[in-house]
């Protein structure tokens, strides 16, 4: 009989259903469910509205249920990193999260440097500096006396909350705490000096569970509305980047991934923790993932200057999809400019091609056409297949490590341009898929967690024998040699 799973992707922009089985030793994928997921502006801040999330996994419940029956094996949610919600004693959440781009972090890197300092904040919690990550909005909310934190008993991210209202178990999974830059990554454990130190209060840190643990069953109201039967909940890596680094199709060797999304998340899984000047100087960040394994990784701008590149063209009456996007941008002029993808004007930009305009010409290039799809889109997957060579480069030598291969997987693997680039700019072969990791890896954590699977090389095994893999060799290197000087150039006086 075949058991099925039920993965509830959310990412940043959209979130998927997936149903997901294993059938004569090959992993099959449905999606049920496709809903936004997008934020919401209340009271002057962005806000996730993680109720109107729950409503859509409720509708993919029932969705399941018509088409597939009653019997379902389990159930997991997983999602982006950073935010987060407060459950207070009797189990409510306080408040709706607030999203990481809101603004409510401006200020919070001085507190941070005056009190503990980066630094000893990196040997703590093995993390990087980031104006987007979770401690930087409690940081705020205890700066801004927030009731929610004195009146907390649990903090929850975003996959755990879900998790949490499918469940009724209050508990964070490992891979999301470890991200949240108040776990210390060596110790398995919340760090009490990092709590201390921005008078947060230990109340809130949380049971840790371990992808693949089971949280208990589908409260009976929710199955019973659902049509299901007995369904356990099992917690997924419920950071997503956890579950997308499970389904690269490894074959051994010294390979690095980059998971292409919204976020293009580049690095290495490690035994232990790297933490060394490179790794704090380069701002590299250490977070757990499935069996006892370490993400040692750079976070880059990626898919998310396109994404608002498109909005901002649907706004003036140019309406495309991505792939028409990036066939334009295979038709456009060869580095008409470069930009730095970690500037700070691309951060929230109100106009994304408009402030690539900007950037263009403070830089002193040529100036560029802002209406001009093919040429923008260009421009930045240009440049970023060249911070992809830079963030290779960096990798090695904070790890020590020659990378040999680079593993694209995620949504923004199916750009075949951006991964020729990618393949060009860094010299080393690219192994393209595949697109569906993160519910992948959502999925076989489910298995796992049911005793269907028992390593992490068998899951791997299955991903290869199950999915279609492209591979791109390096072509007009030197081209390419030329401009990366360039564009480091440019970062450099931006």
């Amino acid at each position: 009989m075949t058991r099925n799973h039920l993965a509830l992707d959310l990412g940043a922009e959209s979130g998927r259903a997936i149903v997901g089985s294993v059938r004569n030793g090959k992993i099959a994928l449905e999606e049920i469910h496709r809903f936004d997921t997008g934020c919401t502006v209340l009271n002057g801040h962005s806000v996730v509205d993680v109720y109107r999330i729950y409503e859509e996994i409720l509708e993919s419940l029932k969705k399941y249920r018509r088409s597939m029956g009653s019997e379902l094996e389990s159930v997991g949610v997983d999602a982006w990193g950073s935010d987060f919600g407060i459950v207070d004693e009797c189990g409510n959440l306080i408040g709706l999260p607030f999203f990481y781009r809101d603004g409510r972090t401006e200020g919070v890197s001085a507190i941070i440097e005056s009190s503990i300092g980066y630094r000893r904040l990196h040997e703590l919690t093995n993390h990087r500096r980031t104006q987007t990550g979770s401690l930087h909005q409690v940081i705020a909310m205890s700066r801004d006396e927030d009731k929610s934190l004195r009146n907390g008993r649990a903090i929850l991210f975003i996959g755990d909350i879900l998790n949490y209202f499918l469940s009724g178990n209050i508990c964070s999974e490992y891979t999301v705490a470890s991200y949240s830059q108040m776990f210390n990554v060596k110790k398995g454990a919340w760090e009490d000096e990092v709590f201390d130190a921005f008078r947060i209060p230990r109340a809130i840190q949380t049971k840790i569970v371990k992808p693949g643990d089971s949280l208990g069953f589908l409260n009976a109201a929710i199955a019973a509305a659902s049509g299901l039967e007995a369904v356990r909940v099992i917690a997924p890596a419920a950071h997503d980047t956890g579950d997308a680094v499970l389904s690269v199709p490894s074959e051994g060797g010294e390979w690095a991934f980059i998971s292409s999304g919204t976020w293009s998340l580049l690095g290495i899984e490690c035994d232990a923790p790297i933490v060394n000047d490179r790794s704090f100087e380069w701002n590299f960040s250490n977070s757990g993932l499935a069996f006892g394994k370490i993400l040692f990784k750079i976070s880059i701008a990626g898919l998310w200057i396109i994404q608002q590149c498109r909005k901002a063209w649907k706004e003036i009456g140019i309406e495309l999809e991505y792939e028409e996007i990036a066939v334009l941008a295979g038709k456009s002029e060869p580095f008409k400019a470069l930009i730095d993808p970690e500037d700070s004007d691309f951060f929230n930009a109100a106009n994304m091609p408009e402030a690539i305009g900007r950037f263009v010409e403070r830089t002193g290039q040529a100036a560029v056409d802002v209406r001009n799809v093919g040429q923008i889109a260009r421009i930045v997957y240009e440049s970023l297949a060249l911070r992809y060579r830079q963030g290779i480069e960096m990798v090695q030598e904070a790890a020590g490590k020659k990378i040999d291969k680079i593993h694209i997987v995620g949504g923004g693997s199916k750009v075949d341009l951006l991964n020729q680039f990618t393949a060009s700019a860094t010299g080393l072969m690219v192994i393209a898929g595949p697109a569906e990791a993160t519910a992948i890896g959502n999925v076989m954590l489910q298995a796992y967690g049911c005793g269907e699977l028992a390593s992490l090389s068998e899951i791997r095994r299955m991903v290869r024998e199950s999915f279609p893999r492209k591979v791109f060799e390096p072509l007009a290197s030197d081209a390419w040699r030329g401009r990366y000087e360039q564009f480091l150039r440019i970062c450099k006086e931006a």
